[in-house]
């Protein structure tokens, strides 16, 4: 059972005393039954039987005969009965005695070295408060800040002592963000250090403590030694890996692209690379409005997604109030509409919820538009620039844009013949690309 020095020492003190009563108990019932003849002493003759007797483990047949013969010889039978229980009884309190004084004695041993533990505990301790002090001093080199920080204080870290890789990551941005909320706090990099001394204890404190009396150390190289210790030496090749085969299929592009942008952050993708596989990763309505769309950068590229998502989103929730009201009729009690016709809406291709990753080129004949090879797009062409390459991509985009257009106006013209209801006014659909 664990407990503090003092806590293991009553404890041992409570069970002594209460072995201690259980002895008294028994000596007195055996001297309560022993009372008429508590006066006579034992035969020596007896006295020496009996260690003959109990020299090693008797049955209960040579008991009854070591009985007969005492009784042979001129003693009853009874007598001899007690006087070998009173005298076994004796012969185990001695023993029990001297067993006591024993323990007694291993008590003050025990006792004595649960104090030089606890002593040096407390001398441990006060090296180490010795050795942060010492730290400490031999920094104060640096002026003192003109001003008072002027900074409010943000919340403290917890003290790390161990914990999971999860952990870990969590409590070294907590540390990050006190730093970088309280910088006017800590003007160097000995201030800092001096600050993640009080925030470490047991083994972090063991693994940080050379690098505490190193003044070429920083906080980063502290870090990324206890990084060592606590953090997951895997996570960026699982992130890796995760990211690889992560597709948006029938998620919302909300939270697709919140874990695509943790697991690209994570395995250190380019961004570059990352505008290229969120081309392949959406699902197939985004592909196709996005086939065409030269984005800046990548948060433009993902800004324009999300606008596409969102008016996407808002066309099929049209299509559905649409269906509902075609499926309620629309008419009033007599069966007579009050509404003109709705016309039947153009029936939507079925596609995959994801289309296979391939080269494919976006035309007719799926051939590169510069060399007319098969297998690859035109910027990937390994061929020098062809004549009338820039005339075919130029080509190509106007028919792209030519059948974007016609499905806009396919989208317009079936809003315009439908009646806004009153949950409507306030909507403006995107067209979709069918």
């Amino acid at each position: 059972m664990a407990g503090t020095p003092a806590e293991t020492q009553q404890r041992r003190a409570e069970e002594a005393a209460r072995n201690r009563r259980i002895r008294t108990s028994l000596q007195e019932s055996f001297r309560a039954n022993d009372e008429d003849n508590a006066e006579r002493a034992l035969d020596p003759q007896l006295v020496e039987a009996f260690e003959n007797l109990s020299d090693h483990v008797i049955t209960r047949e040579e008991y009854a005969t070591f009985l007969t013969d005492m009784e042979k010889k001129g003693h009853k039978r009874d007598d001899v009965a007690w006087d070998f229980a009173r005298w076994l009884a004796e012969d185990q309190q001695k023993l029990i005695q001297e067993k006591d004084a024993e323990i007694e004695e291993l008590n003050g041993f025990v006792q004595v070295m649960d104090s030089d533990l606890a002593n040096a505990r407390k001398e441990l301790e006060e090296q180490r408060s010795i050795v942060r002090a010492v730290i400490a001093g031999s920094r104060q080199t640096s002026p003192e800040p003109t001003s008072k920080a002027s900074s409010k204080k943000f919340p403290d870290p917890t003290v790390w002592k161990s914990g999971t890789p999860s952990e870990w990551k969590q409590w070294k941005m907590s540390l990050h963000a006190k730093l970088r909320n309280n910088a006017d706090w800590y003007a160097d990099e000995d201030a800092r250090k001096d600050y993640f001394m009080k925030v470490v204890a047991d083994e972090s404190w063991e693994i940080a403590e050379p690098y505490f009396q190193d003044d070429t150390a920083t906080i980063d190289t502290i870090l990324e030694a206890l990084d060592y210790r606590w953090a997951d030496p895997m996570e960026k090749q699982t992130a890796r890996s995760k990211y690889q085969s992560y597709l948006q299929l029938n998620k919302p592009f909300a939270e697709f692209i919140a874990k695509f942008q943790t697991l690209a952050r994570t395995a250190e993708i380019p961004e570059a690379i990352q505008i290229d596989d969120l081309r392949a990763k959406v699902n197939f309505d985004l592909q196709s409005q996005a086939a065409s769309y030269e984005p800046k950068g990548l948060r433009d590229f993902i800004a324009y997604l999300q606008r596409t998502a969102r008016n996407l989103e808002q066309v099929k929730q049209q299509r559905q109030r649409v269906t509902a009201r075609r499926g309620r009729g629309g008419g009033n009690a007599n069966g007579n509409s009050s509404q003109r016709p709705v016309p039947n809406p153009p029936a939507k291709p079925q596609f995959p919820p994801q289309r296979p990753l391939t080269n494919t080129q976006n035309n007719s004949r799926n051939e590169c538009l510069n060399c007319g090879k098969k297998g690859h797009f035109y910027r990937e062409c390994p061929e020098p620039a062809q004549p009338g390459r820039e005339e075919r991509v130029a080509t190509m985009h106007e028919r792209l844009e030519a059948k974007k257009a016609a499905e806009d106006n396919r989208v317009y013209e079936l809003a315009d013949n439908i009646e806004t209801t009153q949950d409507d006014k306030d909507f403006s659909p995107m067209p979709e690309n069918e």
